[in-house]
């Protein structure tokens, strides 16, 4: 193995990038990722890791890779590839909520490179203008207004309509896993059959687990990095945001309305899902352990 890619998708789990980049944290390896989590507990040498040369754990550099894979069909020989894959609408909503509502001082970090959604609630109203009519405040408490969301959902509908948005990219586009897997399901399919670990965002334990298992680590140790993580980041983390609705808060007509809009991004996902079921059904590299139990 020359290089190992965590593909990071948009807002699918930002803890998990953290924790497999401490993992493949190691001095003399060229890296693209997250910094700083290294210093959260002791790194240990990797014997799997020693002939690797790269790895990739970030956005700039990771999704770049999955486009080259997509138009040759399959993953290099010398890569090892994992991936993480969220609900579709859940992925939606979560970064439509943190561009157009403000969560409140305690989620912003000045410091903060990359900095995601508005920084007062005067931007908000700002960043969406037209959201403005539908909802009665863009405070952090307006994204539980789904009824009033699903109004502007439906009248702006090219926000949420994968073969209307088909021309843009993300974050243009809303449909971030056509845009990189292709909309030939076929074809997505035999990609992610390439990838040593597929996961789901809900059931993140276990891909967490299984990436640890596959190199050559102590499965919970990946589960205790996350939890390690989230006590040193709880505070500053701009990627974290309160609770919000998931499709099932949404009236029964929002959800089928939403399932047709982004029926592409449910079948490659339902794909990920099946590949994630069934690596976890048989066990990974040796490993059964609690996070993967039925």
């Amino acid at each position: 193995m020359k290089t190992f890619v965590y593909v990071k998708l948009h807002h699918v789990g930002s803890r998990t990038a953290m924790v497999v980049t401490r993992i493949l944290k190691e001095p003399g390896r060229k890296s693209h990722g997250n910094e700083g989590i290294e210093d959260l507990a002791e790194q240990l040498p990797n014997p799997i890791l020693q002939s690797a040369k790269t790895f990739m754990a970030d956005h700039p550099n990771s999704l770049p890779a999955l486009d080259k894979w997509a138009k040759k069909g399959k993953v290099p020989t010398d890569t090892w590839a994992t991936v993480l894959l969220r609900e579709p609408v859940a992925k939606f909503l979560s970064k439509f909520f943190s561009n157009y509502f403000f969560a409140g001082e305690k989620y912003i970090d000045p410091e903060a490179k990359g900095q995601q959604g508005p920084g007062s609630l005067k931007e908000a109203k700002k960043s969406l203008p037209a959201l403005n009519d539908y909802v009665t405040t863009r405070k952090w408490k307006g994204v539980w207004e789904t009824d009033n969301l699903f109004r502007f959902f439906r009248d702006n509908h090219t926000r949420v309509d994968c073969e209307e948005s088909s021309r843009f990219h993300y974050p243009k586009s809303p449909c971030e896993y056509s845009d990189h897997f292709g909309t030939d399901v076929k074809q997505a399919r035999t990609l992610l059959n390439g990838f040593k670990v597929v996961g789901i965002t809900e059931d993140e334990d276990c891909f967490l687990a299984q990436t640890c298992a596959l190199l050559g680590e102590p499965p919970e140790r990946c589960i205790e990095d996350k939890d390690l993580y989230e006590d040193v980041a709880s505070d500053t983390a701009v990627h974290e945001r309160p609770k919000h609705p998931t499709l099932a808060d949404f009236s029964d007509e929002a959800q089928a309305w939403f399932k047709q809009r982004f029926a592409i991004e449910y079948e490659i996902y339902g794909i990920a899902k099946e590949i994630a079921d069934r690596q976890k059904a048989q066990g990974f590299y040796g490993h059964r352990v609690a996070a993967c139990a039925p």
